[in-house]
């Protein structure tokens, strides 16, 4: 196959040595492998920006221990057993 190919291209380089034919199949192979390459990183280029987009804030997300302490808040809260940060500086002395 690489013979064949050579021959197609002395025939298209006519006066060039078949090492410098060799030569042109090998760039060119590489010139493929380099756009393949250039398309592969476009297409992660591609995800990354999709998932930056959704990506969620893991600071958004409520852990069990913040439900329950939301949970314990409410029920104080209700039940009149907080006091504001005025009342507590008062009862300090502050």
């Amino acid at each position: 196959m690489f013979s064949a190919v050579v021959s197609g291209i002395s025939n298209e380089f006519p006066g060039k040595s078949l090492y410098d034919c060799k030569n042109h199949v090998i760039s060119m192979s590489e010139a493929i492998i380099a756009d393949q390459i250039m398309n592969e990183l476009k297409a992660i280029r591609k995800d990354i920006e999709f998932l930056k987009d959704h990506m969620v804030d893991v600071d958004c997300i409520m852990t069990e221990d913040d439900y329950l302490a939301l949970n314990e808040y409410r029920k104080e809260k209700d039940s009149g057993e907080l006091i504001s940060h005025e009342d507590l500086k008062k009862s300090m002395g502050l």
